[in-house]
C-alpha cells in the first residue's frame, strides 16, 4: 500500500456546511454534479431467463452481489434501456434496514435496477469512485441523519438525495483518494474471500466428524441416520441443561454499564461471540460464563457462546452441558440448527419452546472422542477469527483514511 505513504497533511482550511476542508476545495449539491436521481423498474422478479437481470435491494449484502442468484424480469425494449444498469452507476436503497446505503456498479450482466432502488450517475467534474466513498463517509451519513432522523425510517427519496453536499477537490486529487480506498477495499475483499472458503471447509468437517466420526468403519441406522458403532443418540434435554429466556422489565434496562449485559436475541450476536448494547440491573433470567446461547425467536438457530454471566430475553435460551462437553455441544448445535429453524417455521411469529430444544436428537461419541471432534473444529474457528480480527483492522484502517482524505485533512500528492 505505497499510496498511502504518499500523502502530507493541509494547515489552510475553511469553514462550511458540511465542516472544514481545504481552501482549495469547493462544494457541490448532487443535483449540479449528477444527473437527476432515477428511480427503478418495478416488476415481478422470476427465475427464468425471460429477459434482463433485476437487481433488488434484498440481492445486496454486505456490499456485495452474487450475480448468479439476482432474478430476471420481463422488461419491453423499449424500457429496458431507460433502467441498465452501466459501470459507475452508484445505487440507493430507498427503504429498510438498508435504507441510505449505497452500491457502486463496477461489472454486471444486462441487468435493470428495481423500484425500491434509486441511481445517481455522476458527470464530468465528479470522479464516481471517489463519489461512492463520500457516499459511505460520516460527510454523507451526517446529513442523511439530520434530513430523515437517526433510525432512517422516513425512507430516502430522489429529491432528498439531489440536495445533499459533497467536498469537490480538483478531479486528480479525487482519483488519488479513490485509488487508495480501492486498495484498501481489495484486501478487505480478498480477507472475506479466504473467511467464506475457511467456513465452507469448516462445514464440510463438521459434516463428515459429526456423521461418521473420526477412524470408524462399522456403522448402524438410527433415527438420524447413520452413525459410528460406539455412538449413542441422546435427547439434548437429557444431556444438558436448557434455560428460556425471559424479558426483564423495561425499567431495569439500561443502554449503560449497570448490572449485566442483557441479551435479547440474535441481533446482538457476533461471529461467536454476543455484543453487549444493554445492561439490566434486575435480571429475570442468567446464562452463565460459557453457556451456549440459541436464537429461539426469529430467526430461529443461530448461536453463540456467553462470555461472562449475562441476562437473557425471551428472544434466547441458555444450554449447558453435563453430560456432553460443552465444546462439542456448541458444533453439534451448530451443526443442526437448520433443524431447529425448519422446527420454527409454520407459526404465525417463527419460534422455537423449551420442549422443541429438549428433544433435539443429538449424535453423541464418547467422551474422548467429543474432545477430538471439538479440538479440530476449534482450531478451524480459531483461524476463521483471526482472518475476522484481520478484517476489522482493515475497516478501522479505511474509515481512519476515509476520514482525513475526503475532508483533507490528510491531502494527496498529485
Amino acid at each position: 500500500m505505497a499510496q498511502i505513504e504518499n500523502l502530507k497533511t493541509e494547515n489552510k482550511y475553511k469553514k462550511t456546511e458540511i465542516g472544514e476542508i481545504p481552501v482549495s476545495w469547493g462544494i457541490a449539491m448532487i443535483r449540479d454534479v449528477c444527473r437527476h436521481p432515477e428511480y427503478g423498474y418495478t416488476a415481478s422478479a422470476v427465475e427464468e431467463p425471460v429477459g434482463p437481470k433485476m437487481l433488488r435491494i434484498t440481492d445486496i449484502q454486505e456490499g456485495r452481489v452474487l450475480w448468479d442468484t439476482v432474478p430476471y424480469c420481463r422488461c419491453p425494449e423499449n424500457m429496458k434501456n431507460k433502467f441498465l444498469l452501466h459501470r459507475g452507476d452508484i445505487l440507493f436503497a430507498r427503504t429498510g434496514a438498508t435504507t441510505g446505503k449505497s452500491y457502486l456498479i463496477e461489472d454486471c450482466p444486462e441487468t435493470v435496477f428495481a423500484s425500491y432502488l434509486i441511481r445517481i450517475v455522476t458527470e464530468r467534474q465528479l470522479d464516481y469512485r471517489y463519489l461512492y466513498f463520500v457516499f459511505d463517509s460520516a460527510i454523507y451519513w451526517n446529513q442523511i441523519k439530520q434530513k430523515i432522523g437517526g433510525s432512517a425510517q422516513g425512507g430516502v427519496n430522489a429529491s432528498l438525495l439531489s440536495e445533499l453536499q459533497v467536498p469537490l477537490p480538483p478531479i486528480p486529487e479525487q482519483k488519488k483518494i479513490a485509488e487508495i480506498l480501492l486498495t484498501i477495499d481489495s484486501a478487505i475483499d480478498k480477507i472475506s474471500q479466504l473467511i467464506e472458503k475457511k467456513k465452507e471447509l469448516k462445514k464440510g468437517l463438521m459434516q463428515e466428524l459429526l456423521t461418521h466420526g473420526i477412524g470408524h468403519k462399522k456403522f448402524y441406522k438410527t433415527e438420524i441416520g447413520e452413525i459410528p458403532k460406539g455412538w449413542e443418540v441422546s435427547n439434548l434435554g437429557d444431556i444438558a441443561k436448557i434455560r428460556m429466556g425471559q424479558s426483564p422489565a423495561s425499567s431495569a434496562c439500561f443502554d449503560y454499564e449497570n448490572g449485566l449485559p442483557f441479551f435479547q436475541g440474535k441481533a446482538e450476536f457476533g461471529t461467536k461471540y454476543p455484543n453487549a448494547t444493554k445492561w439490566c440491573n434486575s435480571p429475570t433470567k442468567i446464562a452463565e460464563r460459557g453457556d451456549i446461547l440459541i436464537s429461539v425467536r426469529a430467526p430461529v438457530g443461530d448461536i453463540n457462546i456467553a462470555l461472562e454471566k449475562c441476562c437473557i430475553g425471551r428472544g434466547l435460551s441458555a444450554v449447558r452441558g453435563d453430560q456432553a462437553r460443552q465444546d462439542f455441544l456448541y458444533f453439534v448445535i451448530n451443526f443442526l440448527k437448520d433443524k431447529l429453524a425448519k422446527a420454527g417455521q409454520g407459526s404465525t411469529f417463527e419460534a422455537i419452546n423449551k420442549e422443541v430444544l429438549f428433544e433435539l436428537k443429538i449424535p453423541l461419541p464418547p467422551c474422548s472422542e467429543q474432545k477430538k471432534i471439538a479440538e479440530i473444529l476449534s482450531d478451524i474457528d480459531a483461524d476463521i477469527e483471526q482472518e475476522v480480527s484481520e478484517k476489522e483492522k482493515m475497516k478501522q484502517l479505511k474509515k481512519g483514511l476515509m476520514q482525513v482524505l475526503l475532508t483533507g485533512k490528510v491531502r494527496v500528492k498529485i
